[in-house]
């Protein structure tokens, strides 16, 4: 029934709000078992990471499947790295490979990867001309019996690309409710990411990303996700994001230590690049010094709301 009732909503959505479709965003096309209009980690037909076609399907006849997997060690041997797990992978965009295998196999710790670094990676994603509200699709996230330590990543970056610079300037994730809610049942759920944007630079480029990162060698039992029917829904002109300009962050950037010029009592979420919860505050006394030690780029949502950029040099 649930099946029934979510493709009923698909078939009305496009009368209620403006939305486009990723090219095969059904995973209907296939060819010598490679998603057609999807990329993955890899080259010439072949996936370093898990990269399947599912009959177990939301809609239609099939769906993707994502998963990580071993480095071949013969494959480690040729780049001179230990064998180790290479994360399921997959994106509407172009991959730099011979990078994304540097930026992985230098990283002890994948929240210390910038921003810049991933989306110089990622080229030619969707083009688009209008704002889009959210991301929204069906999935199945299922782990395994042992403890992985999986890490999954469901994100669409918002890209400018303006006088020859690539800039960043809107963020979705649906990372943490995918995590939390492990389909054990066998249905499909549906995730909603909605944008935040981070700039009034308009956006021309969306690149939609899934990533499963394992930090366990010592198995070949990972966590996988199952995606189908993913679509961009469009706000229909009246939703406006909140910029709010009289909220100021200072220094910024800043070596650590920071303060936020709001309203007392505020509640403060501050998020990392991929998404995740660095520091959540409520009450929030304006000018209390914060502070973040790993250097990076940061969100700061004030009040559910307002949305600011911060860097942590």
């Amino acid at each position: 029934m649930r099946r029934q009732i979510f493709i009923f909503v698909l078939a009305f959505l496009p009368f209620v709000l403006k939305a486009q479709q990723f090219n095969n965003a059904g995973f209907e096309s296939w060819s010598a078992g490679q998603v057609q209009s999807w990329n993955s980690l890899g080259d010439m037909g072949f996936n370093l990471c898990d990269i399947s076609q599912s009959t177990d399907a939301n809609s239609g006849d099939y769906a993707v499947k994502i998963s990580p997997k071993m480095l071949p060690s013969s494959i480690a041997g040729l780049i001179g790295m230990s064998s180790f797990p290479v994360p399921g992978f997959l994106t509407n965009a172009t991959v730099d490979m011979t990078g994304f295998i540097e930026l992985l196999s230098g990283q002890g710790d994948i929240s210390n990867i910038q921003m810049d670094e991933i989306i110089n990676l990622l080229r030619d994603g969707l083009s688009i001309s209008d704002r889009p509200l959210s991301i929204q699709g069906a999935y199945k996230y299922v782990k395994p019996q042992s403890e992985t330590g999986e890490i999954c990543l469901l994100q669409a970056l918002l890209i400018s690309n303006q006088n020859g610079e690539r800039t960043f300037v809107g963020l979705g994730t649906a990372s943490e409710d995918i995590v939390s809610s492990a389909t054990a049942d066998g249905e499909f759920a549906q995730f909603n990411m909605p944008i935040t944007y981070l700039s009034e630079t308009p956006a021309d480029e969306l690149i939609f990303i899934v990533c499963l990162l394992a930090d366990n060698s010592q198995t070949s039992d990972f966590a996988y996700i199952v995606l189908d029917d993913i679509m961009i829904q469009y706000a229909s002109g009246m939703e406006e994001v909140s910029l709010d300009n009289d909220i100021i962050l200072y220094p910024n950037p800043t070596d650590n230590e920071f303060r936020i010029n709001c309203e007392d009592g505020s509640d403060i979420v501050i998020y990392n690049c991929l998404g995740q919860v660095e520091k959540e505050i409520n009450n929030y006394i304006s000018l209390t010094p914060l502070s973040i030690e790993k250097p990076g780029i940061y969100f700061v949502k004030i009040n559910n709301a307002v949305v600011k950029k911060l860097v942590i040099k």
